[in-house]
């Protein structure tokens, strides 16, 4: 049977109580538990349980917790590399004998 993971103690309102934390390792459920400090109970069974008066334990109250952080890797995705568009190179300027429009021959 799996047991849940206590994440914090707190002392009671009252002398000789306590509120713990509870954290559900399963499904992150949240539970907030106050008892006593001491509580009777019956004899060990052979079972190994015991048994509690009906007024001895204290109340519980149990939310949602927060929704679990995604892994570091899927959090921040990798950028996909970037690709450069195949455009030619310009060309170099050609001679200026050789521009467009020619110029207007000198008259003579």
């Amino acid at each position: 049977m799996p047991t849940m993971q206590i994440e914090r103690q707190f002392g009671g309102p009252l002398k000789d109580t306590v509120i713990q934390r509870l954290r559900d390792p399963v499904d992150g459920t949240i539970c907030m538990v106050y008892l006593p400090i001491n509580a009777p109970h019956s004899p060990q069974q052979t079972s190994g349980y015991v048994q509690y008066g009906s007024t001895t334990i204290g109340s519980i109250s149990c939310f949602a917790g927060p929704a679990p952080a995604p892994p570091l890797a899927a959090a921040r995705p990798k950028p996909a590399p970037a690709q450069r568009a195949s455009v030619p190179p310009p060309e170099p300027p050609a001679p200026l004998d050789q521009r467009w429009p020619p110029a207007a021959a000198p008259a003579r």
